[in-house]
């Protein structure tokens, strides 16, 4: 590791997280500097993508984190953030500045919740 440290490259060292905790991904709409909308999942995967979501209380409580997260980047629009979970926060290990396939999911659980109200 102090080899490739040492010499001048274009390597992104990131630290490999245990999916112990599962993996999460969070969709929000960002307009005018404001977060419309944000859902955060759980997911399952099955050979990189993702197979089955959940939505509970668990997977909430990061959706302030993310919501602050997307605040600070200055991002207009939308934009999906995967992480996993360590010492209890969330640690985002990739950032996609478009809509994502889970978009059509968190649609069904925003409708969802709203249905239960």
């Amino acid at each position: 590791m102090e080899v490739f440290l040492a010499t001048p490259n274009n390597f992104v060292v990131q630290e490999r997280l245990s999916d112990d905790e599962g993996e999460y991904i969070s969709g929000c709409v960002v307009y005018n500097g404001e977060c419309k909308a944000l859902v955060t999942l759980k997911r399952d995967l099955r050979d990189g993508n993702t197979f089955r979501t959940y939505r509970d209380k668990e997977t909430s409580k990061y959706d302030e984190t993310i919501r602050q997260i997307a605040g600070t980047l200055n991002i207009e629009g939308p934009c999906n953030f995967q992480f996993r979970v360590k010492n209890g926060q969330p640690v985002i290990f990739e950032i996609n500045s478009r809509f994502s396939g889970t978009t059509p999911l968190r649609c069904f659980y925003r409708i969802l919740k709203w249905s239960q109200n």
